[in-house]
């Protein structure tokens, strides 16, 4: 076991941390080893330092992947350490040096294990080469981290506990996570800051939404149900200067604006419908004052709804038809009649002198 070290891992601060490699499980920061001397009898002298050079060494072998995979193996039955692979349930995915401690950031990839780090999975104890050598250049380059187990019997003592914490980009921000710990004070703001930032960051815009749902004739309901809502969740008073969480008033808004988005479809279809309806009432009344053709009136209806300043330009000022009940006749003028009249008349003479001639 020369140039072999084994010690334990000791409780994060929580919070975000950036990774050196992919996160694909559950993240948790476990101590492993504190600046100073750490007393191991399986080393050349029985003692190995534990500085600033030592844990930067660590931290720079892991992330140029001198050993390739740091694994998570459960210890064995006899508190062993092993690589058995069968026996690993993540990956380690960071190191971190904070207030002359390092931390091993380990992905727990299935949930079954993720689910009992801290609870019944209480501890860690690290493997360490203390001159590990590159197989790509043949080299040693020292202190180089090769597997944290999980032990609830570790050699190191006074270690922190697991603390389960969210990745971070490469700006400092979380990716996707949500923080399981309660918000600070700073993450919280009154009512109006919150309807910016829903405005601004979300494109929830509360007041042109009240502004839509006016249209209908239970507007004031409906403008008042995103203050039942928060009121409904505890959150939020009348008062002024009552603050609410983000979440619960992103989600109250926009259930809101659901029911509103779908009220002024209603209101809309119902506006369409009296539309038409007018539409027809008038076409009917044209009809029968002789300015529209009844086989029309369908027709008519459609231009009147679709380019109403059409229509008016085509609209006869005076009657095309007469109407007996429901069929209409071509006008006649005096003309006409008189012509028809004289016609009537000739028939009838040639009708009974042909009748005289039979008999």
């Amino acid at each position: 076991m020369d140039g072999l070290v084994v010690v334990p891992p000791a409780r994060g601060a929580g919070g975000y941390v950036s990774l050196s490699r992919s996160q694909k499980g559950r993240l948790f920061e476990k101590h492993i080893l504190s600046f100073g001397e750490l007393i191991y009898p399986g080393v050349k002298g029985g003692k190995v330092n534990i500085d600033q050079n030592f844990a930067d060494t660590l931290v720079k072998n892991f992330e140029d992947k001198v050993c390739d995979i740091v694994q998570v193996p459960l210890a064995g039955a006899n508190n062993e350490h092993t690589e058995d692979p069968t026996r690993n349930i993540g990956e380690v995915v960071g190191i971190k040096v904070r207030d002359k401690k390092i931390y091993a950031v380990l992905d727990a990839r299935e949930e079954i294990y993720a689910s009992r780090l801290g609870t019944t999975l209480l501890g860690a104890s690290a493997m360490l080469h203390l001159n590990y050598k590159d197989t790509r250049t043949g080299k040693g380059m020292g202190p180089t981290l090769l597997h944290v187990a999980v032990t609830n019997r570790p050699y190191v003592l006074d270690l922190e506990d697991f603390s389960e914490v969210l990745a971070a980009s490469a700006d400092g921000t979380s990716e996707g996570a949500v923080v399981l710990t309660a918000p600070t004070t700073e993450d919280n703001m009154d009512l109006d800051q919150m309807l910016a930032a829903l405005r601004e960051d979300h494109g929830i815009d509360v007041a042109a939404l009240q502004t839509k749902a006016a249209a209908a004739d239970d507007a004031m309901a409906l403008s008042n149900k995103i203050q039942e809502e928060l009121v409904s969740t505890g959150l939020l008073t009348l008062s002024s200067g009552q603050e609410v969480t983000a979440d619960t008033l992103i989600g109250a808004v926009a259930e809101a604006g659901t029911q509103i988005a779908a009220l002024s479809g209603k209101v809309e279809s119902l506006e369409k419908t009296s539309n038409e309806d007018k539409a027809k009432a008038r076409i009917d009344s044209l009809v029968r004052d002789g300015k529209i053709l009844p086989k029309n009136a369908a027709a008519q209806v459609k231009l009147l709804l679709s380019n109403p300043d059409l229509f008016e330009e085509l609209l006869p000022e005076k009657a095309i038809v007469r109407l007996s009940q429901e069929s209409g006749t071509e006008p006649v003028d005096d003309e006409h009649k008189n012509t028809v009249d004289a016609e009537v008349a000739r028939l009838t003479a040639s009708t009974a002198a042909a009748a005289y001639v039979q008999a």
